[in-house]
């Protein structure tokens, strides 16, 4: 992402990112370094997500842990499974369905893999969430 160096931006973490400067407005050292300063409110980026993505962020983002458990059923499906939800039904058809809305997910940054079969939701897809739900 190209930027000029005179112009603030919000980094990944809703900091408002503001080279140094002197009274005149203008940059001291070219943004060699920055002051941040912690937003109380982040304006959640705008996102394309399937029903299905929405579902899943929307649920995440109320458990207590901000976790997905992806579960495999004795038969060989899979499921996944947050705050006492689960989203699909073993199905191979529904496991690719709702694997399609985890790497939506994951491409925005909205949930990060916190192991081998756990995603977490990210302060980013907290954000999203909480847009979504002011929809």
């Amino acid at each position: 992402m190209s930027h000029r160096t005179n112009e603030p931006m919000i980094d990944e973490h809703c900091r408002y990112r503001v080279p140094p400067t002197v009274q005149s407005g203008e940059s001291i050292l070219s943004g060699q370094s920055f002051f941040y300063v912690v937003l109380s409110y982040c304006r959640a980026p705008a996102v394309d997500l399937s029903a299905k993505a929405r579902a899943l962020l929307l649920k995440t983002a109320q458990d207590p842990a901000g976790l997905i458990l992806k579960l495999t059923t004795l038969s060989g499906g899979a499921f996944l499974k947050s705050n006492g939800r689960s989203f699909g039904d073993g199905t191979a058809i529904e496991q690719a369905r709702w694997e399609t809305a985890i790497q939506q997910l994951l491409r925005f940054g909205l949930i990060e893999p916190g192991g081998d079969r756990v995603f977490c939701i990210t302060l980013g897809g907290s954000h999203v969430a909480d847009g979504l739900r002011r929809r």
